[in-house]
């Protein structure tokens, strides 16, 4: 029947296509990291750290903290790192619980829009 022409072109077409790829590959080789950079653990999610920690500082910038409260967070957040060694690591919500402590009321609230922002915001008691 017909089947063994269409096999010959797809495998005609394997093959261009396999040997259009090994000279693409060639052409522009995959970015290396730089010697002295570390590689990401196996088990993590790649990217999740470098997701968390821009909004993180984003939210940050955008609530017009003053000197006092970017003292404290910044002790806050480095006291969380610092932790990650130790035999008891602080919770990342532990510490964004720390920094909502050191908000004001209205900046406690743009903090929660801006760190979770696909959470409906929460409708007050009704009595």
């Amino acid at each position: 029947m017909f089947v063994r022409p269409y096999l010959a072109i797809l495998a005609m077409l394997g093959a261009l296509l396999g040997a259009t790829v090994a000279a693409r590959a060639q052409a522009y080789p995959l970015p290396t990291a730089p010697p002295g950079a570390a590689a990401a653990p196996q088990n993590a999610a790649p990217g999740a750290a470098q997701r968390r920690r821009p909004r993180l500082r984003m939210v940050l910038r955008q609530l017009d903290l003053t000197p006092a409260q970017s003292g404290q967070i910044r002790s806050i957040v480095q006291s969380f790192r610092a932790s990650r060694s130790s035999a008891t690591p602080m919770t990342r919500r532990q510490m964004l619980g720390q920094i909502e402590g050191v908000l004001t009321p209205g900046q406690r609230g743009r903090f929660e829009a801006g760190m979770h922002p696909h959470r409906q915001p929460q409708a007050a008691p009704q009595t």
